[in-house]
């Protein structure tokens, strides 16, 4: 195949992928005066290539590392193209699959062709009671996309002995790049060679993590593959990237094809390791967070001190200033643990100035009482700053995003003369 330059100019691999064969275990030992010829570099480049991909498959994994949204382009008619966007993928293989630009496909005809009767109907089109026709004729395509590499930038080359005038030009460049489909039937998920890290019952499983783990790792790969078919393979391996469903229209002006719904959730994720930690803690990892958060840096009472006639006081302080008209009796209050349980809140007289706050009882509790003091980040009424942020709980825990809050408790006993 070639594209619109001509043949002299682009070659597909047909296929074959140019980083075969290799071996990731080998490399070139130079030395001085060392003669060296194309098959020791392509032994060089392709022994690093694979390690790479190696490496991407066993420590990472597959799947859309960015972009690559399928949507529906609205046009007129409405929604009879299909655009796959700018992104990266990974395949099975450790393969980087670039898709540079966004990618076009103009359905509007598709009911016209032999693809049309090969997809199967949506479950959209077809009626809970399966002897009934099916409401619609709306069927089922997935979108794939799959690694593919060609040849470019001929240049003058030397004929070897007995070879003939085509020897004279030989392909400089080997370009990785891509295969977009819309197919049938979906691609096998997972895919063999995949490693399930989450396998059939482990949700209700128990035990210990790493025994689990450990379990896992020195099984695999198990079912007979050898990890070696992990550098050796040659097949094209397709990603799903979405599933569409396309309609046909026949009105008394128009027979089109279009796109009824997308789903890209169906596509497996390769988000980077620094952002999945992030989204596990809540807390920024690549450097200082943009967006402050409001944090309780400390607590004091005035138990140190107090005698029978000291009424409790908390002193908190906050890691900005507070908005004045969120701190209050019913979002700072503070509870008294009796025989029935926690009481409701104790009358108090709480007064914010700037970060810091003050909590005053209006009497006070009987010695040895446990008091807490219950800070409000969510709900109704949460505590604020002045930036617009609710309190996000002490200043050691994790951030739980912006605009979310975490409420905070402090269980303390009142014991007269000691902190």
């Amino acid at each position: 195949m070639s594209n619109s330059h001509g043949d002299a100019q682009f070659m597909h691999c047909d296929g074959s992928d140019p980083a075969l064969p290799g071996d990731p275990w080998s490399r070139l030992r130079y030395h001085y005066g060392q003669l060296l010829g194309a098959d020791d570099f392509q032994a060089e480049q392709n022994g690093m290539v694979l390690r790479r991909r190696l490496h991407n498959t066993l420590l990472h994994g597959l799947g859309t590392v960015c972009g690559l949204r399928v949507s529906a382009e609205p046009v007129d008619p409405p929604q009879s193209r299909l655009i796959v966007g700018e992104g990266l993928a990974i395949d099975v293989y450790g393969r980087e699959i670039y898709v540079n630009e966004p990618q076009c496909l103009d359905i509007i005809g598709l009911h016209t062709s032999d693809i049309w009767e090969t997809l199967a109907l949506s479950p959209a089109a077809t009626p809970e009671d399966p002897a009934d026709e099916p409401l619609s004729d709306i069927r089922r395509a997935y979108i794939t996309l799959c690694y593919e590499s060609c040849l470019s930038n001929q240049v003058p080359a030397i004929t070897p002995p007995c070879g003939d005038a085509s020897e004279a030009l030989a392909f400089s460049r080997v370009n990785d790049r891509f295969r977009i489909d819309m197919v049938a039937e979906a691609p096998v998920d997972p895919h063999p060679l995949q490693r399930d890290w989450w396998p059939p019952g482990a949700a209700d499983s128990h035990g210990d993590l790493r025994a689990r783990l450990l379990d896992f790792l020195l099984d695999y790969p198990g079912a007979g593959l050898s990890l070696q078919q992990l550098w050796t393979a040659t097949e094209k391996a397709p990603l799903l990237l979405a599933v569409v469903d396309l309609v046909h229209e026949d009105s008394a002006t128009t027979e089109i094809t279009r796109v009824e719904a997308i789903d890209n959730s169906t596509r497996a994720l390769l988000p980077a390791v620094q952002m999945t930690a992030e989204q596990a803690i809540r807390q920024r990892l690549a450097g200082a967070d943009t967006t402050p958060s409001l944090k309780l840096l400390s607590s004091s009472d005035n138990s140190e001190t107090a005698d029978a006639a000291t009424l409790p006081e908390y002193t908190l302080q906050f890691s900005a200033d507070l908005e004045a008209a969120t701190v209050s009796a019913d979002s700072i209050m503070v509870h008294a643990l009796e025989g029935t349980g926690w009481t409701p809140p104790l009358a108090s007289t709480v007064t914010v100035v700037g970060d810091v706050v003050t909590v005053a009882l209006a009497a006070a509790p009987v010695a040895d009482t446990r008091l807490q003091l219950h800070l409000i980040g969510g709900g109704p009424q949460p505590v604020m700053a002045t930036t617009g942020q609710p309190l996000d709980g002490w200043w050691d825990e994790p951030i739980s995003g912006a605009g979310r809050g975490r409420d905070i408790n402090v269980i303390r006993v009142w014991t007269l003369g000691a902190a």
